[in-house]
């Protein structure tokens, strides 16, 4: 299992990395890009969007969050905030904050900016940096946000780097010491073959949480999950005391279901409900 969770942060991270480099040299040196493998023809771990069982891999999601309408991405080669705005809708202006937590660290380091033109098809490159870890085997976790003229959320995106040498084991020692995470169901609407949960996540911890997935299961083991899952996102990393809305869509099953959630370093979540 851990060796599979951490294939899926391999592929979050290449996939990711991959569209938003493309996007930081957007019309400047690329006009598109084509993805050549988008599912595995048999059962594997990396180079694929979803998997055998068509349901969506790390690299999906890690797509899905490089293919926002509007995008903060960092720019890991100049250290700056970029914003990318591949939907149809102009902004006159974009506010940034970045917030740094290390692994020990609740209540993290914030910095804030603006971008101003963020037109539609194009590419800007804020004033505002983020120091990489100086220290081998310092980690740290940068949470990028973009917001809106009335402060709605446009983007919000999450790295993890470590220092010189780029060694992330430390990841792995302190995954040892666990966190509560609570998750709680909002609503659960039937379509057709179709069901929608809307759920809302709690990081209740003073520590990030790390690569929080969530399944859909016929039991309490993740063995049994649902297939073709689609999430508004999963893989994903919350802040200390972070509040997250998360809408769910799986074909319909009948009888008791579990939603499953568990994090790098958290204690397991689960949600039983009868459909």
């Amino acid at each position: 299992d851990d060796f599979c969770d951490t294939c899926q942060v391999v592929n979050y991270t290449q996939y990711r990395a991959l569209l938003e480099g493309w996007a930081s040299r957007m019309w400047s040196k690329y006009t598109g890009v084509l993805i050549w493998k988008t599912q595995n023809p048999w059962p594997g771990l990396r180079g694929a969007l979803y998997d055998y069982w068509l349901s969506p891999m790390g690299s999906y999601y890690g797509a899905r969050k490089a293919l926002e309408p509007l995008h903060a991405q960092l720019n890991l080669a100049s250290r700056a905030v970029e914003v990318v705005n591949t939907g149809p809708e102009s902004y006159a202006e974009v506010e940034l904050h970045v917030t740094t937590f290390g692994l020990e660290d609740g209540k993290g380091e914030s910095s804030s900016g603006s971008c101003s033109k963020c037109i539609s098809q194009s590419l800007r490159t804020s004033s505002l940096t983020v120091a990489p870890p100086k220290e081998a085997g310092d980690v740290r976790f940068h949470f990028l946000t973009a917001k809106g003229p009335s402060g709605e959320v446009l983007s919000r995106n999450v790295y993890w780097e470590a220092g010189e040498g780029g060694d992330l084991s430390a990841l792995r020692r302190w995954s040892e010491e666990k966190h509560d995470l609570s998750a709680s169901l909002r609503d659960l609407t039937h379509e057709g073959e179709w069901t929608t949960l809307k759920l809302n996540l709690v990081n209740p911890s003073d520590r990030v949480l790390f690569w929080l997935k969530v399944k859909v299961s016929r039991s309490q083991s993740p063995d049994d999950a649902v297939p073709n899952m689609t999430a508004s996102d999963n893989f994903m990393t919350l802040a200390p005391g972070e509040t997250r809305d998360l809408e769910l869509h799986y074909r319909k099953q009948h009888g008791r279901i579990f939603i499953l959630f568990s994090a790098w370093n958290s204690n397991p979540y689960i949600i039983e409900l009868e459909v």
